[in-house]
């Protein structure tokens, strides 16, 4: 038996009696047995609070142990709940160790609470709660012996709580976004909090809060909010005293921002044929989610999400028609979606059909040679021309069978059409044609030809001179450097880039001449050449003497 319980014992009250009985006095002693139980009358009272010291939310309470036992205090105006300490009590627990005994009742107003008890020493403790069960506050823990006759009194101080641990946003960023007119907001509970405050602001400094939620609710759904960026603190207030304030979020409400997938139809499938489509969208902040909303794929297919594009790939092994839904939607901004309707046909074997529009540019007066492409069918191709406007813009070109286009191009600064046929190899052949635009850039300009040949004075005289490449028009007159014969002069045609030298030259003699001609581009080109003419003079006419004829 431990020391507490003998020292019970030895308080027992031990009575003596006395019989007379014939032949001698006999003394009888009789031990009284102590009663088991005592009561112990606890006296429960408040300590107040210097409310001066958790004005800041950061700084913990001070116990200001005031002489006799106030019944209640007030908080400071800005802390939330302010009440008499006792309002929000609704049991008293007392815990009794280290038996283990717990005992509760209703909360009392005038504070006096009677436990029956075991004989024995006890560590007393006391705690308050609401009516949800909330712990409010704490009593003191004291020792004390529970022992006859009179019943053992306990006054206890109950210590107002104040959160300690400030809550957390969960299941957000640091910064949301969001299109939708409702967001949401949740936080972690905290042992100990009698509410929570939420403070929203235009700014992450907080300078101008205003409280969107107080209460005991660790959630808030916030609706109707212009567009703008809207920052978020919480914090744990108890009855007293409240923590620090939590990280700060932020909701960016944007309900101009739009999401489209672009991609309006996709190309038809055959069976066996590696299929590849990519899908495009734009808007948003450009990191999507991908997925088919409703149908299925072609069998062998997958929609794959690559983030900012979604790939429709695979190799399909049925044919038939196909109908999907395809889905996106925006990681970033909450609520931002776009769906697309497609119909995907595979068939057995894919239409033949030139996949360009237009030829490679190309530059006049320079070599070229490129690819034509097209798509289904059965391979190999055979191309052929089959004209082009003009006629002549071909001229110094081939086209093999194959499909490669090569030459030296036409040294003419021009658009131009050409228009190709493809043949395959299936069974019946099939075949496409299509007029491929072909755009000839400018090249040098190039002397294409003259003709400049000796004339003899007083005999009418024509001459003719060609350039080509360059951007027509070419200026004009051109310019001219050194002497023509007197009497000759240019005439200007063909977008000035032609000319002919006529008259009737009146001198002879040799004459050395430079043309210098310059197009109409930017930048500029220009060439010059030297040319060089001779005018003879004229043979003397024979002398005829009366009734000769001339020879």
């Amino acid at each position: 038996m431990g020391d507490d319980r003998r020292m019970v014992m030895k308080r027992g009250i031990t009575r003596l009696s006395a019989l007379a009985l014939a032949g001698g006095l006999f003394i009888l002693c009789e031990a009284i047995t102590p009663p088991k139980t005592g009561k112990l009358v606890v006296t429960l009272s408040w300590q107040e609070v210097d409310t001066s010291a958790v004005s800041a939310a950061e700084t913990p309470f001070r116990i200001r142990r005031p002489s006799g036992k106030p019944k209640s205090f007030k908080t400071e105006k800005n802390l939330p709940g302010a009440a008499l300490i006792g309002q929000r009590v609704s049991r008293i627990r007392f815990m009794l160790e280290p038996d283990e005994i717990s005992k509760e009742f209703d909360y009392q107003e005038n504070g006096v609470y009677t436990l029956e008890l075991p004989l024995a020493f006890y560590n007393v403790h006391a705690e308050a709660s609401d009516a949800g069960g909330t712990v409010l506050y704490l009593g003191d823990t004291t020792r004390i012996l529970v022992e006859p006759p009179d019943d053992v009194e306990l006054d206890l101080a109950m210590v107002p709580n104040q959160p300690v641990t400030a809550p957390e946003f969960t299941g957000l960023n640091d910064i949301n976004y969001t299109v939708l007119d409702t967001f949401h907001l949740a936080w972690s509970s905290v042992e100990r909090a009698y509410s929570y405050r939420l403070e929203e602001s235009l700014d992450e400094v907080f300078s101008s809060p205003g409280t969107a939620y107080n209460g005991p609710d660790t959630t808030l759904s916030v609706s109707g909010k212009p567009d703008s960026t809207y920052y978020y603190r919480v914090r744990t207030e108890g009855v007293i005293g409240v923590s620090r304030w939590s990280g700060t979020v932020a909701w960016v409400v944007d309900r101009d921002m739009t999401l489209e997938l672009l991609t309006e139809t996709l190309p038809m499938g055959a069976i066996d044929v590696a299929y590849d489509q990519s899908l495009s969208a734009q808007g948003g902040s450009s990191d999507y989610t991908w997925s088919l909303a409703e149908g299925s794929l072609p069998s062998g297919l997958e929609l794959e999400d690559q983030g900012t594009s979604g790939r429709i790939t695979g190799t399909p092994t049925a044919m038939g028609t196909y109908d999907f839904v395809v889905r996106i939607e925006d990681n970033r901004y909450i609520g931002l979606a776009d769906t697309q309707s497609y119909t995907l046909q595979i068939l057995d074997v894919l239409p033949l059909y030139i996949s360009q529009s237009y030829l490679p540019a190309a530059t006049g007066g320079q070599p070229y040679s490129t690819q034509l492409q097209a798509e289904g069918g059965v391979e190999p191709y055979k191309w052929s021309i089959i004209d082009s406007d003009p006629d002549w813009i071909t001229e110094g070109m081939t086209l093999t069978e194959d499909g490669v286009f090569s030459g030296t191009v036409p040294n003419w600064t021009c658009t131009t059409h050409i228009r190709f046929r493809v043949k395959d190899s299936s069974s019946p052949r099939q075949s496409d044609t299509r007029n491929l635009t072909w755009i000839i850039k400018p090249g040098p300009i190039t002397l294409f030809d003259y003709h400049f040949d000796d004339g003899t004075a007083g005999v009418v005289y024509s001459g003719s001179i060609f350039y080509e490449g360059g951007t027509p028009p070419y200026q004009s007159p051109w310019t001219i450097g050194g002497s023509l014969p007197p009497g000759l002069s240019f005439t200007y045609y063909d977008y000035n880039m032609a000319a002919g030298l006529t008259g009737t030259p009146t001198t002879a003699g040799t004459y050395n001449f430079q043309i210098t001609v310059y197009d109409s581009g930017s930048p500029q080109k220009s060439r010059t050449d030297s040319f060089s003419i001779t005018i003879n003079t004229p043979m003397a006419k024979p002398l005829v003497k009366p009734g000769e004829h001339p020879k």
